[in-house]
Parts: structure tokens; sequence; C-alpha cells
């Protein structure tokens, strides 16, 4: 199991985390979401054999 852990400024209300937590699940390999709007961040555990942390970043990048 492998982890990243990205900043994301832009999520600061909870309604933010919980599209954060649907859309990164939608990805296969994707094992856990620990995401907090007060903090800023997403740690994401995740399968290396399905997913990379590139994938996860453009995800969210994607999703704005």
């Amino acid at each position: 199991m492998t982890s990243v852990v990205f900043v994301v400024p832009a999520m600061y209300a909870d309604h933010h985390v919980v599209e954060v937590r649907r859309i990164l699940h939608d990805v296969p390999g994707v094992r856990a979401v620990y995401a907090s709007s007060a903090f800023g961040v997403v740690e994401i555990e995740f399968d290396a054999e399905y997913t990379s942390a590139e994938v996860l970043e453009r995800r969210l990048d994607e999703a704005g």
C-alpha cells in the first residue's frame, strides 16, 4: 500500500471534503481517503499496481 498527501487550499468547507472523497474513491486502486477542510489536506492510500500519485493529482486538478 502506498500513500500520498496533497495540500488542497481550495477545500475549505465540509461539502468540498465530501466531493473530494467521492471523486477519489471512484479511482480504481484507492483504498482510503482522509480529507480535512480545517487543514486543507488530503491523504490517500492506494494500490500502486492500479493507480499512481500522478493520476490522483490529475483527478483533483480536474475537479477544480
